[in-house]
């Protein structure tokens, strides 16, 4: 699926930008071979670095690819030792399991996507001058603030013994 998904990626976005390029209108009174040489090479004097932003895009896709697959891995190898510790009749270690859900998690994650989300906007903001691009980092600050919400609402303040409601 991971392999549909990625090369899906790859032939549809960073293949068929350039082609997309060259499907404008010719303008009137130019041979549409002149045109395209044309738009070729205003694209490569635009932007230098376009070669590199391929590659750049190309390398962090196969960096998510590789980072879902081994974490797909890791999963599978710790639903096998569960099911090993089962079939012995061994309870599973606590060392082992994931952690419980607690206020301070969702804290401490809230405050690592906020700050995450902050910096991201600032690079994005002085890189290009422009508030459109800095906007791509709400997709970290919006989860960001559901999971302060998620502290406050279901795991109460810590006043009340982390138990939501009126601390009774």
């Amino acid at each position: 699926m991971i392999r549909k998904m990625a090369k899906k990626l790859a032939l549809t976005g960073v293949a068929g930008t350039p082609i997309l390029s060259l499907a404008q209108a010719v303008p009137e009174g130019m041979d549409p071979e002149t045109y395209e040489q044309f738009l070729l090479a205003s694209a490569q004097m635009e932007n230098p670095f376009a070669g590199q932003a391929y590659a750049l895009m190309i390398g962090l896709i196969v960096i998510i690819v590789a980072a879902m697959y081994f974490a797909s891995q890791r999963e599978k190898r710790k639903q096998d030792l569960f099911v090993q510790f089962l079939d012995k009749g061994q309870s599973i270690p606590q060392e082992i399991l994931p952690p419980m859900p607690s206020r301070q998690r969702e804290l401490r994650r809230g405050v690592w996507l906020l700050f995450l989300g902050i910096g991201l906007g600032l690079v994005l903001y002085i890189s290009s001058r422009e508030w459109g691009n800095a906007a791509w980092s709400l997709i970290l600050l919006f989860p960001a603030a559901a999971s302060f919400v998620n502290a406050a609402l279901f795991y109460g303040s810590p006043r009340s013994g982390g138990q939501s409601g009126n601390g009774d």
